[in-house]
């Protein structure tokens, strides 16, 4: 049986969104600017040359995009309408210690690309998946797609289609939704911030008896991802059968590397009890 709601289960890196501008603080926004002076009249004088020197601000330094820490991931296993720009590319690879109604254990391997500009014009994700990596490797394939569009700097729509096209094999359903999504800042928490979509779809976010008979209709799923350090997101996801809870981390200062552990099934609304989940990926900015 397959992980089918997984594909975008790594999209807590996979969107390739550069949330980074609004995550940051205030100071780390800061921007260069000319030193300041008191005014003091010309003169070669040394004791007014000293006091200019002593009164001159300082320069606060700019943060340099390159330089910034990578930013984790903001959803578990529900779509963003976040996504990657043309030049952008990401990865990453699912592992969960067992399967839903049985013992053993599966893993799902994904790979994309962005094209087109989400800011100017529309974005739109490709996703290939390989599925069931522990039994027949790469018998099971699907490929998907998400056309996405962002609004200023905190919002974000898209469209998608989850196994738009997949091998016979695939169970996951193929899942037509759409989702909304928006950066909360807290002003008097000046660390944090909060990253919330929400969505409706069919097939995989219909609850687990009226996906497993092939029922038509749409159902809600949602995120909430908590920024409670620059290198750590706590995430709640929603994914319309049942709750997921989980973390996510980038334990690299330079490498774009997001690692995402979680319990799911939590409320024992679908499934037959709590699982295991973790997933690696990473997002690459080519030009």
């Amino acid at each position: 049986m397959l992980l089918y709601w997984f594909l975008f289960g790594v999209g807590s890196v996979l969107g390739g969104a550069d949330l980074t501008p609004f995550l940051l603080d205030a100071t780390d926004r800061a921007a260069p600017q000319a030193a300041v002076y008191t005014a003091a009249p010309d003169t070669t004088d040394d004791t007014v040359a000293e006091a200019r020197e002593a009164l001159a601000l300082s320069v606060p330094r700019a943060a340099s995009p390159r330089n910034l820490h990578p930013v984790p991931g903001i959803t578990l296993n529900t779509p963003t309408a976040f996504g990657a720009r043309l030049g952008q590319i990401y990865g990453g690879v699912h592992f969960q210690h067992r399967i839903r109604y049985a013992t053993w254990q599966d893993g799902v391997a994904s790979g994309g690309a962005g094209l087109g500009d989400p800011q100017r014009w529309v974005g739109l994700d490709v996703t290939l998946t390989v599925l069931d990596t522990y039994t027949d490797f790469a018998e099971d394939r699907a490929l998907s797609w998400k056309l996405h569009r962002q609004f200023g700097s905190r919002w974000a729509v898209a469209l998608g289609h989850e196994n738009m096209w997949h091998t016979e094999g695939t169970d996951g359903g193929s899942s037509r939704y759409a989702v909304v999504s928006h950066v909360l800042r807290q002003n008097h928490w000046r660390t944090t911030a909060f990253i919330v979509s929400a969505g409706i779809g069919n097939d995989r976010f219909l609850p687990e008896r009226q996906f497993q008979q092939r029922d038509d209709g749409l159902n809600t799923f949602g995120s909430v991802a908590a920024r409670v350090h620059p290198a750590m997101h706590v995430v709640a996801n929603w994914t319309g059968q049942d709750l997921a809870l989980g973390l996510s981390v980038t334990p690299f200062e330079r490498v774009p590397l997001v690692f995402s552990p979680a319990l799911v099934d939590l409320t024992g609304r679908a499934g037959d009890g709590v699982r295991f989940s973790a997933s690696l990926g990473m997002a690459v900015t080519l030009w």
